[in-house]
């Protein structure tokens, strides 16, 4: 009953010019998720009834244009009752993981089920990218325990994470300040994500 409820919000989306999809996390995905050291570790409390991203879709953007109409719509899905708020996440836009993965990340209660879903938006390209090669390199690392991790491992963990977090970064810049989109120059970049973060606080309750 839910995926509807999503792919109804995805058309909306979509029908704006933003590419935008939904997918279902597989059963098996999920309990890995839930079993991660590092999940662990960080909640222990955490189970498959936790999960926000069973269901979840997203957005590629290539502007403020695109992202003013994202938050656009999901002020009209607060107001209509399509969908609760539960939270946003702005720390994953200003302060990327190791791994360098910038994401403005929204958590949904869906008014018609009550399910949890999770949205995010980022740079259409940095979406590419992740779905070509360098989901790969998280991959590689994301059922480790780093704690644990021999000093060869230690070695070719850092070397892929800055490989990683270098190419996203530079996708990034190269994406918010390609005509001016969304800042000036490079050396702006970290007061302009501070503006963008400004105008999601500003547009969401």
């Amino acid at each position: 009953a839910s995926v509807p409820v999503v792919s109804a919000m995805v058309d909306e989306l979509s029908a704006l010019g933003i590419p935008s999809e939904y997918n279902l996390k597989k059963t098996n995905a999920a309990q890995s998720k839930v079993s991660r050291p590092a999940t662990r570790q960080k909640y222990p409390w955490f189970e498959l009834r936790h999960i926000r991203d069973f269901l979840r879709f997203r957005s590629g953007i290539r502007s403020t244009d695109d992202l003013e109409k994202v938050l656009g719509l999901v002020s009209s899905w607060i107001e209509n009752d399509v969908a609760e708020l539960v939270k946003y996440d702005l720390k994953k836009i200003s302060q990327p993981s190791v791994f360098g993965w910038r994401v403005l990340v929204f958590d949904f209660r869906l008014s018609e089920t009550g399910l949890l879903v999770e949205y995010y938006v980022t740079f259409e390209h940095m979406i590419h990218a992740n779905q070509e090669w360098l989901h790969s390199v998280f991959e590689k690392w994301r059922e480790k325990d780093l704690d644990t991790l021999k000093r060869r491992e230690r070695k070719e963990f850092d070397h892929d994470a800055l490989f990683s977090f270098l190419s996203y970064e530079s996708m990034f810049v190269d994406s918010a300040t390609k005509d001016g989109t969304f800042f000036d120059d490079k050396e702006k970049i970290d007061g302009g994500v501070g503006s963008v973060i400004s105008g999601v606080e500003a547009m969401c309750p």
